[in-house]
């Protein structure tokens, strides 16, 4: 017997806890899910506006750390740069 195709739309892949258990339950193989290009970009895209609205800082340049700011991350102390310099 042909197992049921379901097309997983972007609103159930995401957020996360409702595209595990649906994942997870397409791996019972009661059915095959698929999606297409098109769902896949809108739930990424949705994910990508989630983050961002989250956690503004992870997504621009505060992100980056310099030389300075990871030897502050290990607790070594720097002498202070010359602004005129």
């Amino acid at each position: 017997m042909v197992p049921l195709t379901v097309l997983y739309d972007a609103s159930v892949l995401y957020p996360a806890p409702l595209r595990d258990f649906l994942m997870r339950l397409a791996l019972t193989d009661l059915f095959r899910a698929r999606w297409t290009a098109d769902i896949h970009e809108e739930w990424m895209q949705q994910r990508a506006e989630e983050s961002s609205r989250l956690n503004p800082r992870a997504t621009g340049e505060d992100a980056y750390l310099d030389g300075r700011s990871r030897a502050r991350l290990r607790g070594e102390r720097l002498p202070k740069s010359d602004p005129a310099s």
